[in-house]
């Protein structure tokens, strides 16, 4: 047995990948938010990436001027030229 066919009006995760900035500025269209929120109530991956950017959001605004100001340590930019 085939699923059924996607309603055009559904999302698919590149779609929900895409929405998920202005979700969460909070400047999608009321439609569009549903669509998204109707997504994310079926797909573990996409909430869990959602999940992901807030938490990277959180701990980007918790750097203080000072902390993101410094360069990383010598031993961290050694590690990355190996690469």
């Amino acid at each position: 047995m085939f699923p059924a066919p996607r309603l055009r009006r559904d999302i698919v995760c590149q779609q929900a990948v895409e929405l998920i900035t202005g979700y969460l500025e909070g400047t999608l269209a009321r439609a569009s938010s549903r669509r998204f929120q109707a997504h994310l109530a079926g797909c573990p991956q996409c909430t869990e990436y959602l999940a992901q950017m807030r938490k990277t959001i959180e701990l980007t605004r918790s750097l203080t001027m000072s902390r993101a100001g410094k360069p990383p340590p010598l031993r961290t930019v050694s590690c990355t030229r190996r690469r």
